[in-house]
């Protein structure tokens, strides 16, 4: 059997009682799902890697490795803040170290990172985990105000106000 990233990460993963579930199956991409668990006890954040397809090309520096996290959060194409929102997202994404949060045609939210991994198949564990562990960091500061602001809890005038000065 072929080594490969996400099969050795659910081999090692595993073997340390992280949640993992390795895919590959039919005509899907091969995926493996990892539940890191929430500081406050809950079922955590589900993440899903991937190995990217850029990787059939060849990389010699290492190989790319996409994490994302499908938030439950959606901005409706007919919704009259739809344009203030997605701005709003930009302007977070200025905030974030890693990754990003996008929107999906159907107005779902999620946040994404595609990271580059050395090609050594004894530094994937770590240097993976670590990348999800800075992802699940920053989705817990940036995925509160961002529902508030996506539910109207919270106007976008006030959200933006609170990271005044933060752009240089």
């Amino acid at each position: 059997m072929e080594v490969t990233l996400l099969r050795t990460l659910a081999r090692t993963w595993g073997d340390r009682g992280h949640h993992v579930r390795h895919r590959d199956e039919g005509d899907a991409p091969e995926s493996l799902d990892v539940r890191l668990p929430s500081p406050d006890g809950s079922s955590g954040r589900l993440f899903v890697l991937m190995d990217s397809p850029m990787n059939s090309e060849g990389l010699d520096a290492g190989v790319l490795v996409e994490v994302t996290a499908v938030l439950g959060l959606r901005i409706e194409p007919e919704d009259p803040r739809r344009r203030e929102l997605v701005d709003f997202v930009m302007m977070l994404n200025n905030r974030l170290v890693l990754g990003a949060f996008g929107l999906r045609g159907d107005g779902g939210l999620y946040y994404r990172h595609v990271d580059l991994v050395p090609h050594d198949p004894e530094l994937w564990g770590e240097h993976c985990l670590e990348l999800l562990s800075l992802a699940a960091f920053q989705l817990e500061h940036f995925e509160q105000i961002l529902t508030l602001v996506v539910e109207g809890q919270l106007p976008i005038a006030v959200a933006n106000g609170l990271f005044e000065g933060g752009e240089e």
